[in-house]
């Protein structure tokens, strides 16, 4: 009985201690003891190091453990960096290149998509030639970052060292600091960031836009008068320049060129500072310039870069004997334009470089296409437009003659006559009118009302629709920075940028060719950007009515040309 009862006994400690046992490993404090759990964190801390190591195996201790200059990578995904990236030496492989889908072009243009025309053509060779310049330097600016990005594949989450998905080091490339200054948009992109990427391509050097740093020469400290995100740079609207980063120190140690005559002699003679070529990191004070012709160095490192890319081609694939002519075109001038006659109009390159520097970030490049969709009439035809961009406001007070709207409507008649036969139909145009001065929407808003006189007088038989930018925030200026006394830079942004997608949807276009953003706009639709795969771009100083020539400040005989011309 003794022995029966010691057994019973036993059995419900052992049956307790397990029940104990049970609820104690429910418990949510307990996994381990103290020295199992110590052992299990410093082994997880190991793996964790060691991975991170090993995704940061080609960085160098001071840039991962230093403070950089980060990128913006707002939506990026593996795919985006796959193709931004590790992609790069096979662009050419896609047909048409999906990186070519980054820019400001719209998705039925002629420079994102095939075409059914003679691969050997004049025309198709010239659009290879803008084609292969903005793949190339994308090639320039990108190639640095292929080995860090193959080391990190898609399992290296570095967030936690503040190393984001499009922050590389690039260790093997050297640098051109690029600070961006306040002049408007168009002459911010044509006289400042294309020149200086000019220069990168002859430096072999990687240009890296860089405002608003903590530290560093005063112009790099600088914000970008046309941002206003937290940055306040030039990634507040447009994709990363380049995956490369540099930390504050590089920043802080830049050689600093302080004489104009340094960047303008690499900008139109290919001739490089001497004595510095160590330094990882340029800054020219002066990067703001035009050129007539093309520096020779930055021609043959788009021409060596375009070939590299050719070789990554099937030796049958039908593209190469065009392919080549357009890398042999590269450099070529197109001839004269009479009214046209600018810096940089007969240069490719430098149209190619304008798409490049261009490209919206993804979350404004998706609101650019919402507008757009906003904007146009369901039964919009873009086969059947005039665009009539008109500079007024500041323009008109120091840079330009202007004219009023109901002269600008006669230069849009005058075009469209000259192009409709080429439509081969019988709707009424459209035309696709934005402008950044408040007068100028005014006067359109009264050409609307009482318009029927203007139509009888130049013997058209048809009105003109108007398709508008209602998302436009008419800032009275072309300047940004005044622009956001009243809206946010980017606000004033979004609008400029909106409206000259919006502008890339016309058959045919009049500028006012004293305005770079004009400029822009024509350099956009001659290489093939628009929404149709014919585009004609007329500037008023080249109308066949003497008195819609307007004349630009710097034309000092212009206007007396204008008065003789009209006596005759």
């Amino acid at each position: 009985m003794r022995s029966y009862f010691v057994v019973m006994m036993l059995v419900m400690v052992l049956v307790a201690i397990r029940f104990y046992q049970i609820l104690w490993i429910g418990h949510p404090n307990y996994s381990f003891s103290n020295t199992e759990k110590a052992s299990n964190d410093a082994r997880n801390n190991s793996l964790s190091i060691s991975h991170i190591t090993n995704c940061l195996a080609l960085n160098s201790n001071e840039w991962i453990q230093g403070q950089r200059r980060g990128n913006a990578d707002h939506e990026m995904d593996d795919a985006f960096l796959q193709t931004m990236i590790l992609n790069v030496p096979y662009m050419l492989r896609d047909g048409v290149s999906s990186i070519l889908h980054t820019t400001l072009c719209h998705r039925d243009s002629r420079f994102r998509n095939e075409t059914e025309e003679d691969d050997e053509d004049e025309r198709t060779i010239r659009l290879w030639v803008v084609r292969l310049v903005y793949l190339a330097f994308h090639y320039h600016q990108h190639h640095w970052a292929i080995p860090e990005a193959v080391k990190r594949g898609d399992n290296c989450n570095l967030s936690e060292q503040s190393i984001g998905k499009f922050d590389f080091e690039c260790p093997d490339a050297k640098f051109l600091l690029v600070p961006l200054r306040g002049h408007g948009l168009g002459a911010n992109l044509r006289t400042d960031i294309v020149p200086a990427l000019l220069v990168a391509l002859v430096s072999n050097r990687v240009a890296v836009f860089v405002n608003h740093a903590p530290e560093g020469d005063e112009d790099v400290t600088k914000p970008w008068p046309l941002a206003s995100c937290d940055r306040k740079d030039y990634q507040c609207f447009y994709l990363p320049e380049s995956p490369c980063t540099l930390t504050l120190q590089d920043i802080r140690e830049a050689h600093v060129f302080q004489n104009r005559v340094d960047f303008r002699r690499a900008l139109k003679q290919s001739i490089l500072p001497t004595g510095f070529d160590d330094k990882k990191v340029w800054l020219f004070k002066h990067t703001s310039g035009h050129t007539i012709q093309l520096p020779k160095l930055a021609v043959a490192r788009l021409q060596n870069y375009s070939n590299l890319l050719l070789n990554h081609l099937p030796d049958d694939d039908g593209r190469l004997p065009t392919l080549r002519k357009a890398v042999e075109s590269i450099g070529e001038e197109d001839p004269p334009r009479d009214g046209l006659n600018y810096a940089m109009a007969n240069l490719k390159v430098h149209h190619a470089l304008e798409f490049y520097a261009m490209r919206p970030n993804l979350p404004n490049k998706r609101k650019l296409e919402q507008i757009l969709q906003d904007v146009l009439p369901h039964d919009f035809d873009p086969e059947y437009t005039v665009g009539l961009p008109v500079r007024g406001s500041d323009k008109c007070r120091k840079e330009s003659e202007c004219i009023s709207f109901e002269l600008h409507m006669q230069a849009a008649a005058e075009v469209w006559n000259k192009h409709r036969n080429a439509t081969h139909g019988t709707q009424n145009p459209a035309v696709i009118f934005t402008s950044e001065s408040r007068q100028v929407v005014a006067e359109q808003q009264q050409f609307k009302s009482n318009s029927s006189f203007f139509y009888e007088q130049h013997n058209l038989s048809f009105a003109f629709d108007f398709v508008v930018n209602q998302h436009d925030v008419t800032p009275d200026t072309g300047y940004l920075p005044d622009a956001a006394e009243t809206v946010s830079a980017d606000d004033a942004m979004l609008s400029a940028v909106s409206s000259f997608q919006l502008q890339l949807m016309a058959r045919t276009s009049v500028g006012n060719c004293c305005s770079h953003f004009h400029h822009l706009l024509n350099d956009f639709l001659i290489e093939g950007c628009g929404a149709t795969h014919e585009n004609q771009f007329m500037c008023l100083q080249e109308s066949a009515d003497p008195l819609l020539h307007v004349c630009c400040a710097w034309h000092n005989d212009c206007k007396r040309a204008k008065a003789l011309k009209a006596l005759e």
